[in-house]
């Protein structure tokens, strides 16, 4: 159960992903120079997941249990914030890292309504993969973030597109 007033951060996954790295240090400073995040954030990001289950200690080693569900729908103006926040770091990403250790891409297509809920099972199945492929390594050297939007440009709301046009 999440603890009141509990807000998700990116950097609550990354933290949990961390654990898995061959480095990994149960030490909240350590974490928050990795991750470039204050650490009163970092602490505090670190109660709340040992508070809802979704971090735990095994032989005094932080872990991130695999059956952590996340419920988006319950604060969807969190969800905005996380995603402006990532995309920060992505710029930076781009910017700083090598072509051989990144990857950026774009795919514009249209596609007819019908087709969105097997074009998301699509996306899902490959992000399923991802996770079993990373899974099978038991030495995690980095930590990556990969992205995936699925959403329309097109406005269907008249209102929307008059005030733009007037603009």
């Amino acid at each position: 159960q999440a603890p009141q007033k509990f807000r998700w951060t990116w950097f609550h996954f990354a933290l949990r992903r961390m654990t898995h790295l061959t480095t990994f240090k149960n030490d909240e400073n350590w974490v928050a120079k990795k991750l470039q995040v204050p650490v009163k954030q970092i602490k505090r990001a670190m109660q709340d997941l040992f508070l809802m289950g979704g971090l735990a200690v095994e032989n005094d080693k932080m872990k991130a249990p695999h059956n952590l569900v996340i419920d988006w729908t319950s604060q969807p103006s969190n969800r905005k914030k996380m995603g402006r926040d990532l995309y920060k770091k992505i710029e930076k990403s781009v910017l700083r890292f090598d072509r051989e250790t990144t990857y950026h891409a774009n795919h514009f297509f249209t596609l007819n309504k019908d087709q969105i809920q097997q074009v998301i099972k699509l996306i899902k199945s490959f992000e399923d993969q991802v996770d079993d492929l990373t899974y099978q390594n038991q030495v995690h050297d980095d930590l990556y973030y990969l992205n995936l939007n699925l959403f329309s440009l097109l406005y269907e709301n008249t209102d929307q597109e008059k005030s733009f046009s007037d603009k």
